[in-house]
């Protein structure tokens, strides 16, 4: 029989496809420095503060290919349970009585998964163990908030920091450690030293993009975080597919 869950499949594949784009963006995004030195007077006389700023903004196509890459995540679970409907012999249900059940927390949870009537049992009972309800799989849920965020605002990723800096051609200078070395996200900088010397140098940064919400994934590296989507989405499809062919579904 053709594949019951190719549309999930399908849509997953894209998701995929989507976060590679942005993988890839990513790269050339950072192959193009976007940042660059600012040396400012500092508060101690004598001293200069030597700094790296954010120069360029994240590509404001970021936020549509996110946006696309999450829906077909959230699709890939409402197809996976509208199939199970239909090789059950339920093709002409509900969608409601076939959407993945989502639900705010752990009470409502079962009367929610109850309202599945298109969807055999067995599958509803092997979805209780995902927990898809905040308070069970908390980052699992948050891919339904964006999903649903998604659908009045865009998704947009921040620059919170920097994995590291290397700096050449200092070896002959006197400088001294930074007195703050937190990325300073109000002004998209990073203080890399301080001193009494001018002198030229080269540096670069890593820099480290993420979702700053909903609170689940906030601080999060964001190409972690749709990996991470990814996986779970992957896992459910696993599972509801087992257990389809457990009970004679699929053959």
């Amino acid at each position: 029989m053709a594949d019951p869950f190719e549309s999930s499949r399908r849509k997953i594949a894209r998701a995929k496809h989507h976060i590679g784009e942005l993988d890839t963006g990513l790269i050339l995004f950072m192959k193009e420095r976007p940042y660059e030195k600012i040396i400012q007077a500092d508060a101690e006389p004598g001293y200069k503060l030597h700094k790296a700023r954010l120069s360029k903004p994240i590509p404001s196509n970021w936020s549509l290919v996110i946006g696309d890459a999450v829906t077909n995540l959230r699709a890939a679970l409402d197809h996976m349970m509208y199939s199970c409907a239909v090789i059950s012999g339920n093709a002409g249900a509900d969608y409601r009585q076939c959407s993945f059940p989502f639900s705010f927390g752990p009470k409502s949870f079962p009367q929610n998964l109850a309202k599945r009537t298109a969807v055999p049992k067995e599958i509803l009972a092997c979805l209780a163990q995902f927990k898809p309800y905040m308070g069970g799989n908390d980052a699992f849920c948050a891919l339904d908030e964006m999903c649903n965020r998604d659908k009045h605002a865009m998704i947009t990723p921040t620059v919170i920091g920097y994995f590291g800096h290397s700096m050449v051609r200092l070896a002959r200078h006197v400088v001294q450690r930074p007195r703050n070395p937190e990325w300073d996200r109000a002004k998209n900088e990073i203080e890399l030293f301080r001193t009494k010397e001018d002198f030229d140098y080269d540096f670069s940064l890593t820099i480290q993009v993420i979702f700053d919400s909903p609170k689940a994934i906030e601080f999060k590296p964001f190409l972690v975080v749709l990996s991470g989507f990814v996986r779970e989405v992957e896992s459910v499809l696993m599972t509801i597919e087992a257990e389809c062919r457990r009970i004679g579904l699929i053959v």
